[in-house]
């Protein structure tokens, strides 16, 4: 885990990326909370259970809740 793609793409930059495909692009900045780059390649994010459902449809993940906010993990 935590490996960058074959394009190289940071991991911020691809968690931006995924909610961009989910959320309202105009909400994407106060969705994501944190993104996890060192240990593991994750991120944090608010999501409405309609965003939650569409994420874990298009993506690979490691779910952790905590209150209202997702945490993700990517999976390789």
């Amino acid at each position: 885990m935590g490996n960058l793609d074959e394009k190289h793409e940071s991991p911020s930059s691809q968690h931006f990326n995924i909610l961009q495909e989910i959320v309202n692009i105009s909400l994407v900045r106060q969705s994501l909370v944190r993104s996890y780059t060192r240990s593991f390649n994750g991120f944090a994010a608010y999501l409405t259970s309609q965003e939650r459902e569409k994420l874990a449809g298009k993506f690979s993940f490691l779910l952790h809740f905590s209150q209202n906010l997702m945490h993700y993990i990517l999976r390789n």
